[in-house]
């Protein structure tokens, strides 16, 4: 039997960029509705590694999940947490979420936001429901392809 290569979870470099595109790009709203990320280009991105803001989990050194840590004028926000459809259920949405929530801590927020459809993985990582982000979240909700028809949750975890 072949030897499985262990995951490893790290801060993402500029030549990711690619790689995160194309994995949020799969799971992007269309126009259509359907998906569960807010599209990103390529260039806001590479803006967000630079700022030190992506993780990616990779396994067999290939890249297979990603999530970021937003900021919005003080406000902390998970994004764009994703793993590849052939990879799920192997812990690394888990692994990539928990290294943005350590640079959270790092940077000193006290409260991590997150938008997002999917309730019971939110909650095994200690996010709780919140009724309506905050504000400084909430105006950047005006250019989402479905914000009439949001089905979006708002969570939040103390940090």
């Amino acid at each position: 039997m072949g030897k499985a290569n262990k995951a490893v979870t790290r801060k993402a470099e500029e030549k990711d960029a690619g790689s995160i595109s194309r994995l949020i790009k799969k799971e992007s709203f269309m126009k259509s509705g359907k998906g569960n990320l807010l599209p990103l280009k390529k260039k806001d991105i590479v803006e967000a590694i630079r700022n030190s803001a992506f993780y990616v989990a990779e396994l067999d050194k290939k890249i297979a999940a990603c999530c970021s840590v937003i900021e919005y004028g003080g406000i902390a926000e998970l994004r764009s947490l994703v793993v590849g459809k052939k990879h799920r259920g192997k812990g690394l949405g888990t692994a990539a979420a928990d290294a943005c929530i350590k640079e959270a801590k790092r940077r000193g927020y006290k409260k991590l936001y997150a938008l997002t459809q999917a309730e019971g993985f939110f909650t095994k990582l200690g996010f709780e429901k919140t009724g309506v982000p905050p504000e400084k979240m909430i105006k950047y909700c005006k250019n989402c392809p479905l914000k009439d028809n949001c089905v979006e949750i708002s969570f939040v975890r103390v940090l």
